[in-house]
């Protein structure tokens, strides 16, 4: 297996744990709420350094047109 077979499916393991970290996330809240706590859930989140294809990617803020 190669360095960018291994990367995908390492980051496909990731988005998959962080998708069931959402789910489960969002029964805490629900039971959280059930008892009338409201305290705040951390939200785990890719860094852009995790994610390949956004490190060159510009937003339209980032760039300055001239007439």
């Amino acid at each position: 297996m190669n360095f960018n077979e291994k990367f995908d499916e390492v980051f496909a393991k990731k988005e998959l744990e962080l998708s069931k970290i959402k789910e489960k996330n969002k029964r805490i809240k629900k039971i959280l709420d059930d008892i009338g706590l409201y305290d705040q859930v951390y939200e785990p989140e890719m860094d852009s350094i995790e994610k390949p294809e956004m490190l060159l990617t510009t937003t339209d803020d980032e760039v300055r047109l001239s007439s």
